[in-house]
């Protein structure tokens, strides 16, 4: 199955059976998939419900994380509302690294990163080791951070760093 086009309309036709409340034909609709299969379509489901969720006009670091959240949660089997949480079950952690790891490839600081997940600093410093370390978790982070590079490209322009002219010939000045 192309998972380019294929899987687009794959994924149409289970968003509108779920929001049909049709379980039984989502499930009929995924029971052919492979392991693989199943965790492309969750990553283009997380993109079409994102998609036709209003658009918000800023893309600040709160909406950055909350992009994160919202695309890491399905690909864990969790909510948004879970990763917030102080829960610790493994998927639960491994959605939330996942989404924090992904916030710092963005560019975000790691305090500003801890202040929306209400960690600290050194939770984000863990989070994003412990995803670097797990091959299964770095591939779901490298997904999550190109998503939210897609959607907020244009709007995250990151300064180009400046150097300061170097002084005029002639002024002494001590370093």
């Amino acid at each position: 199955m192309d998972f380019d086009e294929g899987g687009r309309q794959l994924a149409g036709l289970i968003l509108e059976a779920a929001s049909g409340g049709q379980h039984d034909q989502v499930a009929e609709l995924i029971a052919p998939l492979d392991a693989e299969q199943l965790r492309s379509l969750v990553t283009m489901l997380a993109v079409q419900v994102d998609q036709s969720a209003p658009s918000s006009s800023a893309a600040g670091p709160a909406a950055v994380c909350e992009l994160a959240i919202k695309t890491a949660a399905p690909m864990f089997g969790t909510t948004p509302e879970a990763i917030r949480s102080a829960e610790r079950s493994r998927p639960v952690s491994d959605a939330r690294a996942v989404a924090m790891t992904a916030a710092r490839e963005v560019g975000l600081s790691m305090p500003v990163i801890a202040e929306h997940f209400d960690k600290d600093h050194a939770s984000v410093i863990h989070a994003v080791r412990r995803t670097a370390e797990r091959p299964r978790l770095a591939d779901a982070a490298a997904r999550v951070t190109a998503h939210v590079n897609d959607r907020y490209d244009a709007q995250l322009s990151r300064p180009e760093t400046t150097v300061a002219p170097p002084p005029p010939a002639g002024l002494n000045v001590r370093a």
